[in-house]
């Protein structure tokens, strides 16, 4: 996702708030738009995560709590299905990506004293596995790299593309490669997956379990918390030919529907990207609906449903203290590329 305008700069938060800007910013671009909100990882300080080098996806339990008190006060937070079935002003749904272990131990216990639903997104090959995300992997990689001596690097960037030869540059940034792998060919995943080498050993041990139980998502879903396809191995959906993205959707929806038995289920976009391809291949699969990010600001329909995203910039000031004006503006996802389409008039009309 994008950054928010929201992200960076804590006094133009207060002034967008307080303004009233903000008010009018909802009735025009926001009248119809669902609010869903996403999470990833929840944590408290006796947890190991350092397999996590993202911070962006880590959620520290005070600050989760201190949300869910204020979101329980000003919304009133329904499942996916009432958001679509109708949903009205001041209504939020929350979500979380991806099915890591925090969700039950720090997340779950949240929810359930407040006696709120959420869904989670599981990447099912991942559930209860203590096995390192592929993309948590590559950062690590890309940070040894970068760290490395300057002979060391030359020689591993030689017959590189120029364009992995600029971002290997310590000067570039560690997420403008991930950025670049991504959206590259397979061939390009390659060239760069070579020059970075194996990983080390033990570089990615980790003292606790990641993901999900079995059991837990069992527990979960018996009080009230729906589950969802997140795929299968969380791969990037248009690196895939036809066959393996069929595989991803089917073999994940089989195993949603095998551990929580539900009467239906959602999907959600890996890193939020797609293509018309990716999202017809979900709709024929018999999804209910799908998430997204706000990485395709125009979109906004059953089959690619914007999400803001939580993180603790967005949320908090300076002196990391939970900033409710912050917490707003970010809510009301208030990015530079609605406004361009706002002022456009590319905003799109109908929602659902």
């Amino acid at each position: 996702m994008r950054n928010l305008i929201s992200s960076h700069n804590n006094f133009s938060d207060l002034l967008i708030y307080y303004s009233g800007f903000l008010f009018l910013w909802r009735l025009i671009a926001n009248r119809q738009r669902p609010l869903v909100i996403y999470y990833h990882e929840v944590f408290d300080i006796n947890d190991d995560v350092a397999w996590c080098q993202q911070s962006s996806l880590l959620m520290p339990f005070d600050l989760f709590t201190k949300q869910i008190v204020y979101l329980s006060n000003h919304y009133k937070i329904v499942s996916l299905d009432e958001m679509i079935a109708g949903s009205q002003p001041g209504t939020a749904a929350i979500t979380f990506d991806d099915g890591f272990r925090g969700v039950y131990s720090r997340a779950f216990p949240v929810l359930k004293a407040f006696r709120l639903p959420a869904t989670v997104f599981l990447a099912t090959d991942y559930v209860g596995t203590s096995e390192c995300p592929w993309w948590e992997r590559l950062r690590s990689k890309i940070i040894r790299f970068k760290d490395a001596p300057y002979d060391q690097r030359a020689r591993a960037i030689v017959g590189l593309s120029d364009k992995w030869k600029t971002l290997l540059t310590r000067k570039c940034s560690v997420d403008s490669v991930i950025t670049a792998y991504k959206e590259s060919s397979t061939v390009g995943r390659s060239e760069l997956d070579n020059a970075l080498g194996e990983d080390s050993e033990n570089s990615f041990s980790n003292s606790q379990r990641i993901f999900l139980s079995e059991q837990e998502i069992k527990e979960m879903a018996a009080n009230g918390i729906s589950f969802g396809s997140h795929s299968k191995s969380h791969p990037i959906l248009m690196w895939l030919d036809d066959k393996s993205l069929l595989e991803e959707l089917k073999g994940s929806k089989e195993a949603v529907e095998r551990l929580t038995n539900p009467d239906h289920i959602w999907f959600s976009y890996p890193d939020g990207m797609f293509t018309p391809r990716e999202k017809k291949a979900v709709q024929e699969m018999g999804f209910v609906g799908a998430v997204q990010t706000f990485r395709h600001a125009e979109h906004c329909d059953l089959f690619a449903l914007p999400r803001v995203g939580m993180s603790v910039m967005s949320l908090t000031g300076f002196n990391g203290r939970f900033l409710k004006a912050k917490t707003e503006v970010t809510l009301a996802a208030l990015t530079k590329e609605r406004i361009s389409l706002l002022f456009q008039n590319k905003q799109t009309k109908e929602i659902i």
